[in-house]
């Protein structure tokens, strides 16, 4: 009888140690997710920082559920998203910001250090950054594409300039029409 229970003992550590085993196995494997990388561009030319110039990208779920994602923008423009201590984020629509700061040192005259902006203001605010992302399961190369504020205004007066020099052209050529009718009708 003893050595029966030794061998049902020893059979039942052996399932234990199976099914641990392939508890481990099966938990251990990759994640769903995807990882995030990318690089900032500002009006054409990879956001440049130094040694001063700090940058952030932040990526928030646009449903507003989950965690936030954010990464530190390197010297070169580039960054790669976390989330937390784990670099691999649910797929999913994100609104983005993005921030870059010159950190100006403290002088005689001006004793605090203070930051000027290197990217414009509304890249900062998810809501008017205009920047949305789709993030797809596996890997995901982002490129974020900033204009600079002195560009945007120049774009918007040649588009109303195209706007305006469009609303006269149907206009000349209604007047024409009427003209070519008034000939006729004579």
């Amino acid at each position: 009888m003893q050595e029966c229970d030794s061998k049902s003992w020893q059979t039942i550590r052996t399932w234990h140690c199976f099914c641990f085993s392939l508890c481990l196995f099966l938990g251990c494997g990759s994640p769903q997710g995807t990882e995030i990388t990318g690089k900032v561009t500002l009006d054409g030319k990879p956001l440049n920082l130094d040694e001063n110039v700090h940058g952030t990208v932040v990526f928030q779920p646009a449903s507003r559920q989950g965690p936030t994602l954010n990464g530190m923008i390197d010297p070169k423009g580039r960054f790669q998203l976390t989330a937390g201590s784990s670099t691999t984020v649910a797929p999913g629509v994100y609104l983005v910001t993005v921030s870059a700061v010159e950190i100006q040192k403290a002088t005689e005259e001006n004793p605090q250090a203070v930051g000027r902006r290197v990217t414009p203001a509304r890249y900062a605010n998810s809501s008017d950054s205009g920047l949305r992302v789709a993030v797809t399961p596996g890997e995901n190369a982002v490129l974020l594409e900033l204009v600079s504020e002195t560009e945007t205004q120049e774009e918007s007066e040649k588009e109303a300039e195209a706007v305006d020099s469009s609303l006269d052209s149907p206009t000349e050529q209604v007047e024409t029409s009427k003209q070519q009718l008034d000939t006729q009708e004579k």
